[in-house]
């Protein structure tokens, strides 16, 4: 991996360090939508700098429910390396398609791989 962080995951976190993490990156996270979810971290000398949380759904789709880079980080291909081993996990898991279901700007989903499909959902194909 060319960047100088470390992607790890799946694993799970407790809800309150996401939260602590997304306070300050000046992010929102409701701890909820972590429910179920599997947890992908990046982290540079020992700091939370993102977080990918994706959670199966039906068939061999998967949600995105939550992605956050601190600010310090954007630009970095952080967001892009945290999708890269979450995709290769859920295709791991069979999946074969991850939804947006994260809020998202539309030039950031489509920056990441992320296309319009007809319902109006942004989907990535993991196979």
């Amino acid at each position: 991996m060319p960047s100088a962080f470390s992607c790890l995951g799946p694993q799970r976190l407790l809800a309150g360090t996401l939260v602590d993490f997304a306070r300050g990156a000046g992010l929102e996270l409701d701890p909820a939508v972590l429910d179920g979810a599997a947890c992908f971290v990046a982290r540079r000398a020992e700091q939370l700098i993102g977080v990918l949380a994706l959670r199966r759904g039906p068939q061999a789709e998967a949600s995105m429910v939550w992605l956050g880079v601190a600010p310090e980080a954007c630009r970095q291909g952080v967001a892009r390396d945290l999708l890269r081993i979450g995709c290769a996990w859920w295709a791991r898991q069979g999946g074969t398609v991850l939804v947006a279901g994260a809020p998202c700007r539309d030039e950031v989903l489509a920056a990441l791989g992320f296309a319009a499909v007809q319902d109006g959902r942004r989907i990535r194909r993991v196979d």
